[in-house]
């Protein structure tokens, strides 16, 4: 069996570079300087869901809001902050 991949080096760069963009960006507030642009897309690294892949909450919540906006479900009025009806 092979040994894990180890990404340390790009992880390693990634987090030299995060740290300059954020220097660069706390001077700019200091000196109310427009900001720079924003910071290239990190890695990813292993382990961490990509954004092709939902996690269980997030298909439950999808699920959910699927279902709410059904019509055939009937709406559910948000009766937050209102008295309860007599």
């Amino acid at each position: 069996m092979a040994p894990p991949v180890s990404h340390w080096r790009e992880q390693h760069e990634d987090f030299i570079n995060t740290v300059k963009n954020a220097r660069l960006t706390a001077d700019a507030m200091k000196k109310g300087l427009p900001l720079p642009p924003p910071p290239p897309p990190t890695i990813n690294p292993a382990g961490s869901p990509s954004k092709g892949k939902l996690t269980a909450a997030a298909q439950a919540v999808m699920g959910i809001r699927a279902e709410s906006d059904d019509p055939s479900m009937g709406r559910v009025s948000d009766t937050r902050g209102q008295p309860p009806a007599p």
